[in-house]
């Protein structure tokens, strides 16, 4: 009888004890999780910025330019094309004829 509880209580030692070797495995295994986490995080608003300054107009007028030799219309160069079925409404076209006397003063300048 002595035995079987004292075997009933070693059984019950080993489950505690492995119990918490668990319990602070996985708290290390969260801190290690969590902490990349903030990596990624921290990569994510890194590539977020990058991605903001390549997409910037500007950028990729000035690789137009000097890169690809790409030049700015001249006036009259730059025809609207609309769908058959639709005809440019009144502010498309104040938008166009802005559009064409800002280059143009632009040019004169």
């Amino acid at each position: 009888m002595k035995t079987l509880i004292g075997m009933l209580i070693l059984l019950l030692v080993t489950l505690y004890v492995w119990h918490h070797i668990t319990v602070i495995q996985l708290g290390y295994e969260i801190q290690q999780l969590q902490q990349e986490q903030r990596e990624l995080h921290r990569l994510n608003q890194a590539f977020l910025i990058e991605a903001a300054s390549l997409a910037s107009l500007d950028r990729i007028e000035q690789i137009a330019t000097t890169r690809l030799g790409f030049m700015k219309p001249q006036i009259g160069q730059v025809i609207l094309v609309h769908p058959l079925n639709q005809t440019p409404g009144e502010e498309t076209i104040k938008m166009a004829q802005t559009k064409e006397s800002e280059a143009s003063r632009q040019t004169v300048r």
